[in-house]
């Protein structure tokens, strides 16, 4: 749903989201892997949401780019966001940005 075409965010910025739900999800699953986005834009507000399945027994070092995109956030939306990661069940990661453009 996009209530406002011309809404703009900095380039690349959901990009880290979607890299890691492939690199820690589809990628590593042989059978009945998914991605499921969705994308919102009104006026005032951008969300973004995706999630994935992984497989648990799947041990990865943890990496810097959601560090990396913390940051981002909070240089470019000082106290104007929010993002929560989350493991909603044993094998579904999900994680929910949300940008204040007012």
């Amino acid at each position: 749903m996009v209530e406002n075409p011309d809404c703009q965010i900095p380039p690349l910025l959901l990009i880290m989201l979607v890299e890691n739900a492939f690199k820690h999800g589809a990628e590593t699953l042989i059978d009945k892997a998914f991605i499921h986005m969705q994308l919102m834009a009104t006026r005032e507000q951008i969300y973004f949401e995706i999630s994935n399945n992984f497989d648990p027994s799947e041990s990865k070092e943890p990496g810097i780019g959601l560090n990396n995109l913390k940051r981002r956030l909070e240089l470019l939306y000082p106290e104007k966001h929010s993002l929560i990661t989350k493991i909603e069940n044993e094998t579904t990661y999900k994680a929910s940005l949300k940008l204040n453009l007012t």
